[in-house]
């Protein structure tokens, strides 16, 4: 299993992101907070495959899940 590093600006903006849904509608932030911990998971159990574009961030060793 990997270890994921989440950037604190990404940490925010989720969180921000959260609480602008859940006021659009009660109970939207917390299922876009699921969906953020869904594709946590995915990234951790090494089910996403290592971006293999030219210049992306894959040449580091980072993953990325759109």
């Amino acid at each position: 299993m990997r270890v994921l590093r989440i950037h604190a600006a990404a940490a925010e903006e989720a969180a921000e992101a959260a609480a602008w849904y859940e006021k659009e509608r009660p109970g939207l932030g917390t299922d876009f907070e699921r969906a953020i911990d869904a594709a946590l998971d995915l990234l951790e159990q090494d089910i996403v495959p290592l971006t293999s574009a030219p210049g992306v961030a894959g040449t580091r060793g980072v993953k990325r899940l759109l």
